[in-house]
């Protein structure tokens, strides 16, 4: 069984990969402004407990 791929498949399928992307990078930067928004009302971005909520949320991120 072969499979014959054609350019506009593969490029509207890159498109959309990179559409969804983009899409899952705002939600990320949307948590990340969160996270920090609850750091400065906790006790600040430097507080030991927003640095264990951004190392527990985000672990995968860096």
């Amino acid at each position: 069984m072969s499979i014959n791929y054609q350019f506009g498949d593969v490029d509207a399928h890159g498109a959309l990969i990179r559409a969804q992307a983009a899409s899952l990078e705002a939600e990320h930067q949307a948590i990340v402004h969160d996270v920090l928004a609850a750091g400065d009302f906790w006790g600040g971005a430097g507080s030991v407990a927003c640095q264990e909520c951004d190392r527990a949320r985000c672990a995968g991120c860096r």
